[in-house]
């Protein structure tokens, strides 16, 4: 037995495949002007992304996942970005899973390699972006609300990058295309595997368990547990090996240098202190506030209205995605920790395409129907003819 209320997309249409890649073409164009105006070898590797690259050297060069040969400069340069394994050697202090996954880019292309890596990734965000969109509306509204998601607003900031965010969101957006198709398991195995990318995403794995137990009870819900759980046994299994337990993970052994050499845990940057603050510049924030940066989402919640009234699930699935980051990234200290808009919101901003996608779709509706062509041949004018 499928989810409740599900049915088999108009989305699944093989013209529909030609919107699709009709927007990918559109998003390659805007992505090849910027790589040809930016490029220059390593300044992609922005913020964190010189730690995911060191990974995927390690794993390349030596085998292994000792990470303090390939990072130059010592622990006063790398202070707070790497972490102290169970036998005392530097770890990697992110999930490694995108550092794993582009092995195979570094082995043929070197370096640059995980820059085209992150290219690959973002058209596939795109392509998979466009699919979900469809869902809500038709092929039209679904392509603007695609392009505009995905090239007018911080998004596109992460294409000349290496960016565990952008991977992360890939598995997350068609795990959600899977689970609005009654795919429960396979939802579930593309949640596991958007958590293991980035630990934040347990947020999507439950706000993903509530939707499938909501619409198809508890043996659905229990087919996303499922999914789930190879990537939470994988993730135990490699935080016991490499930092002495399953559930100690890398940023709860992160390696600083000041005042001595010391570990310390990333979750003392949790606190509900300042949260209403921080909750209040997610939104205003010039250089990372939706409002400056995307301001679509902001745009997109006046169509939930026209969304709930059709698919009252497509509705509620954004907006508690949204709510839920919004609420739990309130409550980390640097959350600013992005170089342009809010990296730690790309989930909720690339869902936010389907009540998008419906608000386009109703103004189109209404420009048809008022329209005096339109008013002619509902009223059966000889003018039509």
């Amino acid at each position: 037995m499928g989810l409740r209320g599900m049915t088999t997309p108009r989305s699944d249409r093989p013209g529909y495949w030609i919107w699709t890649l009709s927007t990918v073409l559109v998003c390659l164009m805007a992505f090849a002007a910027i790589l040809v105006r930016n490029y220059f070898p390593h300044t992609y590797l922005i913020g964190d992304s010189p730690y995911y690259a060191a990974a995927a050297a390690s794993l390349v060069g030596d085998g292994d996942l000792k990470v303090e040969n390939n990072l130059r400069g010592g622990l006063q340069r790398h202070s707070g970005f790497v972490s102290l394994g169970a036998d005392g050697e530097w770890r990697p202090k992110h999930p490694i899973l995108m550092s794993v996954t582009s092995v195979p880019f570094v082995m043929v292309f070197g370096v640059v390699g995980l820059l085209v890596f992150n290219v690959l990734v973002m058209t596939l965000l795109v392509m998979a972006t466009h699919r979900l969109a469809l869902r809500a509306s038709g092929p039209v509204s679904a392509t603007v609300a695609t392009l505009v998601t995905c090239l007018l607003t911080f998004v596109l900031a992460y294409l000349y990058n290496y960016s565990p965010d952008a991977f992360g969101a890939l598995f997350a957006v068609v795990a959600l295309i899977f689970l609005l198709d009654g795919k429960s398991l396979g939802a579930g195995l593309l949640a596991g595997l958007a958590l293991a990318a980035k630990p934040a995403h347990i947020l999507f794995v439950m706000v993903g368990l509530l939707a499938v137990w909501h619409q198809g009870g508890r043996r659905q819900a229990m087919r996303f547990a499922a999914g789930v759980l190879p990537a939470v046994t994988a993730l135990m299994i490699y935080n016991a090996i490499l930092f002495g337990g399953p559930l100690l993970t890398g940023y709860d052994r992160i390696l600083e240098a000041d005042p001595v050499p010391r570990t310390v845990s990333q979750r003392s940057d949790f606190t509900l202190a300042g949260a209403p603050e921080n909750l209040l510049w997610e939104i205003l924030d010039e250089k990372h506030g939706l409002l400056y940066t995307a301001p679509s989402v902001l745009v997109g919640l006046a169509g939930l209205l026209a969304l709930w009234r059709r698919r009252p699930l497509l509705a509620v699935l954004p907006s508690c995605l949204l709510v839920a980051y919004l609420l739990f990234f309130a409550t980390f200290i640097p959350w600013r920790a992005s170089h342009y808009g809010n990296r730690y919101l790309l989930v909720p901003v690339m869902v936010s395409v389907l009540p998008l996608a419906a608000l386009f779709h109703q103004a189109g509706r209404r420009r048809r129907v008022s329209s005096p062509r339109a008013t002619s041949l509902a009223a059966g004018s000889p003018a039509a003819l």
